[in-house]
């Protein structure tokens, strides 16, 4: 008997030619066969993060955000997430960047990972209100007087740090 095997993401797909059917051949007949592969199906997974901590369950089936799929082997699977997400009460902002995963035969790298990073501050005119730059990367000032006076005006400032090629950074 003939056997047939598929290189790594691929799965047998059909015959060309029906080898179950006999031939008679005459002397100096050929007959060919011809084993057709196609990319087979793996599964993908999409995890959610709040910087290193991941998300629980529960939060991301509450905003309905999608946990992975199948695709065939060597495409491109990918996700769209939220610009931004509420949760507990909380603002955040998408960090990450890359959403996409080539699929592979193996599923422990086929594994989107998205990142949340808190945005709850703003800089003026109100600097309790999200402003797309990522909190750590931002500093409250606040003026207090001293004894014997008052500071008038704006009493909090949120400032962004940045870094040498003005890029926004976690220390200043």
């Amino acid at each position: 008997g003939v056997t047939v095997s598929p290189a790594t993401g691929y799965e047998f797909d059909k015959w060309t030619g029906d080898p179950a059917v006999a031939v008679t051949l005459n002397g100096g007949d050929e007959v060919t066969y011809t084993a057709s592969f196609k990319p087979a199906s793996f599964g993908y997974t999409v995890k959610y993060f709040i910087d290193e901590d991941e998300i629980d369950a529960a939060t991301v089936a509450a905003n309905g955000w999608t946990t992975g799929g199948t695709a065939e082997y060597g495409t491109t699977a990918s996700v769209t997430p939220s610009p931004t997400a509420t949760i507990a009460e909380t603002n955040y902002m998408l960090e990450s960047t890359n959403h996409s995963v080539t699929i592979d035969a193996d599923a422990t790298k086929n594994v989107i990972n998205v990142v949340y990073t808190k945005d709850s501050i703003g800089t003026n005119p109100d600097p309790n209100t999200p402003d797309g730059v990522a909190d750590k990367y931002q500093a409250t000032i606040k003026y207090a007087a001293g004894a014997n006076g008052t500071v008038a005006g704006t009493t909090t400032r949120v400032v962004t740090l940045v870094d040498a090629q003005r890029n926004p950074a976690a220390s200043q």
